[in-house]
């Protein structure tokens, strides 16, 4: 946070976090003469948890007033805060889906393996950097 006026003015540190998100999500997935073809259908957030913050470089007890003020305001509004955020983080993963990174040829190695003989169950999938 950067309140000033003229070069003078406090300057402040905000950091907030939520401590439990949970979201319901439902993807359609399908595959054709395009390959994979991903679609978000829904996206919900059904549960914010506790809001906090920490404020520094206020001082002590503008920190500590700030901090209260905030927690009180934001998590009587997070609701709106969550319904806010579901559209854009649809889109955004709606985009993911639409261009998705390429496969790593290791991992798409595996998938063919598997696909080819189908009792064959890969013990680890390797991660993905």
């Amino acid at each position: 946070m950067l309140a000033k006026f003229m070069d003078l003015g406090p300057t402040a540190t905000i950091t907030g976090t939520i401590t439990n998100i949970r979201v319901k999500l439902n993807i359609r997935a399908s595959i054709g003469a395009d390959g994979l073809v991903a679609q978000l259908d829904k996206f919900d957030v059904k549960n914010l948890g506790l809001l906090t913050v920490d404020v520094k470089g206020l001082g002590f007890i503008l920190n500590f007033l700030v901090e209260i003020v905030v927690d009180v305001i934001g998590n009587l509004i997070k609701g709106l805060v969550g319904e806010l955020l579901q559209g854009t983080i649809k889109n955004i993963i709606n985009s993911i889906l639409k261009n998705p990174p390429p496969i790593p040829s290791r991992t798409l190695n595996i998938l063919q393996l598997t696909a080819r003989h189908p009792y064959i169950i890969p013990r680890a999938v390797p991660k993905i950097y």
